[in-house]
């Protein structure tokens, strides 16, 4: 990496680190706008800074909005909920928030961004969440063996290729699932993913796309503040695949 593009990219942390306050102000502390509006976050990372401005803007991640709402909007809706490779919650907690009926379990290798997850959850008086460092495949199926609806959202750094896997969690077969593929990590994730679910799965590839910064809350703000808000951090170009059981599309749950 070049010095200059080093000098880039440390001054922009720096610029971030001045604006995390106030975002954090101008929201009140509340997911502005999409799917989760209106949880509070608390200004605690377990990884970077958590794209703590992004989630509060409700811009952060926002090419999965639709097909959040989409499943939340579902005729028979989901009995179980799990967010494997958590973080601070964001997921996990939201879902939960928006299906208060319906246990959402949160998993993350990491003690600490599961501490993080509960203070997330006593701050938007959530009781209706479970949590795990127990990522395990055993830990997995023993939730959703007992579900017959379940949506899991995931995040995993590349591990999805050990926990996708239908022959040790034949569960997969039943289950909506939203996954971020590392393709940077383990090359051609997405191709792999696609071709494991494409029998037994609708399989939908969303590719990271263009953010909106200019709301009201953000009018004062430069051009160059506001691109910055919308960065993700992101090492190249990322996808997700969105996985729903060809039964439930078939039988037209989906909307």
């Amino acid at each position: 990496m070049s010095d200059a593009l080093n000098n880039f990219n440390y001054w922009g942390w720096k610029r971030k680190e001045e604006l995390l306050p106030e975002i954090f102000v101008r929201t009140q502390g509340k997911v502005h706008q999409g799917p989760f509006k209106g949880m509070s976050i608390i200004l605690k990372f377990s990884w970077g800074d958590g794209d703590t401005m992004g989630k509060l803007l409700g811009i952060y991640e926002n090419e999965l909005h639709h097909v959040i709402e989409e499943q939340l909007q579902q005729t028979t809706k989901c009995d179980l909920f799990l967010n494997i490779g958590c973080a601070e919650g964001y997921y996990g907690l939201g879902l939960a928030m928006r299906q208060p009926q319906t246990l959402s379990v949160l998993f993350d290798i990491s003690e600490n961004a599961i501490a993080i997850s509960r203070e997330n959850a006593i701050a938007n008086n959530l009781n209706n969440v479970e949590f795990s460092i127990d990522c395990s495949v055993q830990n997995i199926r023993n939730y959703l063996v007992k579900s017959n609806n379940p949506f899991i959202v995931m995040d995993v750094e590349g591990h999805e290729n050990i926990l996708l896997n239908k022959n040790t969690i034949p569960e997969l077969i039943k289950s909506t699932i939203m996954v971020e593929s590392h393709d940077c990590i383990i090359p051609n994730m997405t191709a792999m993913i696609v071709d494991r679910f494409k029998n037994t799965h609708q399989v939908i590839i969303i590719d990271q796309g263009t953010k909106n910064p200019y709301l009201d809350i953000l009018h004062d703000l430069s051009d160059s503040d506001k691109m910055l808000l919308c960065s993700e951090s992101r090492p190249s170009t990322m996808s997700w695949v969105f996985l729903r059981p060809w039964k439930t599309v078939i039988k037209g749950q989906n909307v």
